[in-house]
């Protein structure tokens, strides 16, 4: 017998996001289990394709860009100077690579910028002395599949 989801329901969902990148199309997988649809929060338009559903549905969603993550913000990429990035932590040595993800503290003199800050950047770009980089969220701008 199945049962329908209504907003008294619990359940194991098994989330799937597809995008594409300029370097290829990305797949990822996560189980969310015992979501609460009454007490956990859930994208308006993820939550209403999922009531009334029964156990074993698939539903599929295409998600504009700032319904679940943050719009692009072509203010969020900018220029700063090589020596901003801090390329000695805790005794290593941190080069910057172009594509790559790095946590926000190692970079200095930005305002509201803080060595204890973990929140990603993406080094967009390395030119004699300086950096392109990118505050936005990593799948800021692209189109989702979920």
């Amino acid at each position: 017998m199945s049962e329908t989801i209504t907003t008294a329901t619990t359940a194991n969902i098994k989330f799937g996001i597809a995008w594409d990148s300029e370097i290829g199309h990305h797949t990822e997988v996560y189980e969310a289990h015992r979501v609460d649809f009454w007490r956990d929060l859930l994208p308006a338009a993820m939550r209403d394709a999922l009531l009334e559903r029964s156990t074993g549905d698939n539903v599929g969603l295409t998600v504009q860009d700032g319904d679940i993550f943050p719009e692009l913000d072509t203010r969020k990429r900018f220029r700063i100077k090589r020596r901003q990035f801090r390329e000695k932590v805790h005794g290593s040595i941190v080069m910057p690579r172009i594509g790559r993800y790095y946590p926000r503290g190692l970079l200095r003199v930005i305002p509201g910028i803080y060595p204890q800050n973990i929140i990603p950047f993406r080094m967009v770009d390395i030119q004699n002395g300086s950096l392109d980089v990118d505050f936005n969220h990593p799948l800021a701008g692209k189109d989702i599949e979920l």
